[in-house]
């Protein structure tokens, strides 16, 4: 599975963000300038949800969005290296939607 620990830490320390202290199970306790607030940060955020929803607490505006790689050759929508949705071959369904995946993600990334 995807680990999002050491980008959000990452990101943290660079918009000023540090570490206070161990928190409960496996998190930690981390303090925000921007916001003036201290926020748990899970040490196996395994969700880019998880990852952005940190982000939303410390007040850092980045968003981890999805990657998405060669959707009009392979048909396959990927998330940080996994595999999200593949096209079975010669559906119709998939030349219908197949084009809509594509201007979205086209938008989507811009």
């Amino acid at each position: 599975m995807a680990d999002f620990g050491r980008d959000v830490r990452k990101i943290l320390s660079e918009h000023g963000c540090v570490f206070v202290r161990r928190g409960k199970g496996d998190h930690d306790i981390w303090y925000s300038p921007l916001t003036n607030k201290n926020f748990p940060v899970d040490n196996k955020i395994k969700s880019r949800h998880t990852a952005n929803a940190i982000m939303r607490q410390s007040g850092i505006s980045y968003r981890f969005k999805i990657l998405i790689s060669s959707i009009q050759n392979h048909g396959i929508l990927m998330s940080r290296g996994f595999i999200v949705f593949i096209y079975f071959y010669g559906s119709d369904i998939w030349q219908n939607s197949r084009r809509i995946l594509a201007a979205k993600a086209a938008e989507f990334l811009t």
